[in-house]
């Protein structure tokens, strides 16, 4: 678990357009174990009695609507059989590149300035 949750953007449209065509049971469990993949940085752990009582469904409600969300492409099943999404995964790795590039302009912030300092 990271020792801080990342930075994310939040597009409203496209989230609205995302799950528009969900049920109300589907896009709380979409978006929960969305939530919970940003969190942890990795795909889930297929427990599925775990992952119903994390949303706060039942274990025969979650199963239904997690078979819809894979039928519908929302979610995937990897081949170790953790639960995924590939616009997590897209997230998290932009969410990386972007911190990685402000390291590094702070880093070379700083340098510049020690430089300087030596230089005076």
């Amino acid at each position: 678990m990271p020792s801080k949750i990342p930075w994310t953007r939040l597009d409203a449209s496209e989230w609205m357009n995302e799950v528009s065509y969900l049920s109300p049971t589907e896009k709380c469990i979409y978006v929960m174990l969305w939530f919970q993949m940003l969190y942890t940085g990795e795909p889930l752990v297929s427990d599925l009695k775990a992952l119903a009582l994390y949303v706060g469904y039942p274990v025969k409600t979650f199963i239904k609507a997690l078979d819809l969300l894979l039928l519908k492409n929302k979610m995937i099943i990897l081949e170790d059989g953790r639960l995924w999404n590939l616009d997590v995964e897209s997230e998290l790795n932009e969410s990386k590149e972007k911190s990685e590039a402000a390291s590094k302009a702070a880093n070379s912030r700083w340098h510049k300035k020690v430089k300087m300092t030596l230089i005076i």
